[in-house]
C-alpha cells in the first residue's frame, strides 16, 4: 500500500515539491509550461494524457458585452495560442473570435 507523504491542494505548492525532486506531479499543461520549456521539469507518461479539450467564450446574444467583458475576450483570444500545451500542434488552440 502506497502512504502519501505529501498532499496539496494548490498548483504552485505541486510544482515546488516537483522542482525540489519530490515526486512527480500531475498539473495541467499550462501550470507547467514554463517549467517544461526551461527544462526544470520533464513531461512523463504522456501516453496516458487525456485528450485535449477546447476552451470557448460564451456571452448573452443579442447585445454587446460590457467593455470589461469585450476587454478580457479579446485578451484571452490573444493568449490562448501562447498556452498551446507543449509538444501539441497549433490546433490545440486556435480561439474563435466572437
Amino acid at each position: 500500500m502506497l502512504t502519501k507523504r505529501l498532499i496539496v491542494n494548490e498548483a504552485e505548492s505541486v510544482l515546488i515539491a516537483a522542482r525540489a525532486g519530490r515526486g512527480l506531479a500531475r498539473v495541467l499543461s499550462y501550470q507547467a509550461a514554463d517549467d517544461l520549456a526551461a527544462g526544470t521539469l520533464v513531461r512523463l507518461l504522456s501516453e496516458f494524457e487525456p485528450p485535449l479539450l477546447p476552451v470557448q467564450l460564451v456571452v448573452p446574444g443579442g447585445r454587446q458585452p460590457a467593455p470589461r467583458v469585450r476587454a478580457f475576450i479579446d485578451h484571452a483570444v490573444a493568449r490562448l495560442p501562447e498556452l498551446a500545451p507543449i509538444g501539441a500542434g497549433a490546433s490545440a488552440a486556435s480561439p474563435q473570435s466572437s
